[in-house]
Protein backbone atom coordinates (compact mmCIF):
# COMPACT_ATOMS: atom_id res chain seq x y z
CA UNK A 1 0.00 0.00 0.00
CA UNK A 2 1.56 3.38 -1.14
CA UNK A 3 0.69 6.52 1.26
CA UNK A 4 0.62 10.01 0.01
CA UNK A 5 -0.04 12.68 3.03
CA UNK A 6 -1.24 16.13 2.31
CA UNK A 7 -1.71 19.23 4.91
CA UNK A 8 -4.67 20.75 4.08
CA UNK A 9 -6.77 23.98 5.71
CA UNK A 10 -10.71 23.36 5.86
CA UNK A 11 -12.43 26.81 5.06
CA UNK A 12 -16.08 28.01 5.31
CA UNK A 13 -17.10 25.69 2.69
CA UNK A 14 -16.47 22.83 4.93
CA UNK A 15 -15.48 21.30 1.88
CA UNK A 16 -11.97 19.13 1.04
CA UNK A 17 -11.13 18.97 -2.66
CA UNK A 18 -8.36 16.95 -3.25
CA UNK A 19 -6.11 17.02 -7.12
CA UNK A 20 -3.21 16.16 -9.13
CA UNK A 21 -3.28 13.07 -7.08
CA UNK A 22 -0.66 10.47 -7.87
CA UNK A 23 -2.53 7.39 -8.68
CA UNK A 24 -4.26 6.31 -11.90
CA UNK A 25 -7.87 6.45 -12.73
CA UNK A 26 -9.78 3.88 -11.65
CA UNK A 27 -7.41 3.18 -9.07
CA UNK A 28 -9.10 2.38 -5.27
CA UNK A 29 -8.11 4.57 -2.61
CA UNK A 30 -8.50 4.40 1.19
CA UNK A 31 -9.09 7.94 2.30
CA UNK A 32 -8.48 8.69 5.93
CA UNK A 33 -9.19 12.29 7.40
CA UNK A 34 -6.77 12.95 10.77
CA UNK A 35 -7.01 16.64 12.53
CA UNK A 36 -4.30 18.17 13.47
CA UNK A 37 -5.45 18.98 16.76
CA UNK A 38 -6.28 15.36 17.85
CA UNK A 39 -2.27 14.11 16.90
CA UNK A 40 -0.27 13.71 20.31
CA UNK A 41 3.93 14.10 19.62
CA UNK A 42 5.66 11.90 22.13
CA UNK A 43 8.97 13.40 22.60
Amino acid sequence: MNAYKKHLTIDNSQELTLTNLPFKAGQKVEVIILSEDDIILLC
